[in-house]
C-alpha cells in the first residue's frame, strides 16, 4: 500500500496521490457514523405476533454519558485516521521532492543558456 501511495504521488496529476487518503478518511467517517445510533436516547418497543404492545422501555442519556461518548468517538476517529495521516505525509514528502527536482532542472537549464 505504501509503494502504491508513493507511485500515485509521483503522478503528474496531484489528485491521484490523494486517492488512498480519501478512501481511508471515508472509512473512518463511516465507522464514526456507525457509532451514532448507540449514543442516542429513545424508546424500544416489543410487540407480540398480533401486533399488541408487550413492553416499552424508554432510555435517556445523561450529559456525562454524552460527553464520554463524544470523547470516545473522537478517539476512534483519530485512531482510524492514523493511516490517512501517514499517507498524506508520504504524499507531501514525494511532492516536495518532485518540486525540488523540477526546480533544480529548471535552474540547470537556466544556467546553460
Amino acid at each position: 500500500m505504501i509503494s502504491l501511495q508513493i507511485h500515485w504521488s509521483k503522478a503528474p496529476k496531484k489528485g491521484k496521490g490523494l486517492i488512498l487518503p480519501v478512501i481511508f478518511l471515508a472509512i473512518s467517517l463511516l465507522v464514526v457514523a456507525a457509532l451514532v445510533p448507540y449514543s442516542s436516547s429513545g424508546t424500544m418497543e416489543v410487540f407480540d405476533e398480533d401486533g399488541q404492545l408487550v413492553s416499552s422501555v424508554t432510555t435517556e442519556t445523561t450529559r456525562d454519558v454524552n460527553q464520554n461518548f463524544a470523547a470516545s468517538t473522537l478517539v476512534v476517529f483519530l485512531k482510524m485516521n492514523i493511516p490517512t495521516f501517514i499517507l498524506l505525509v508520504i504524499y507531501g514528502v514525494v511532492r516536495i521532492r518532485m518540486s525540488k527536482k523540477t526546480f533544480e532542472i529548471e535552474m540547470d537549464d537556466f544556467d546553460l543558456e
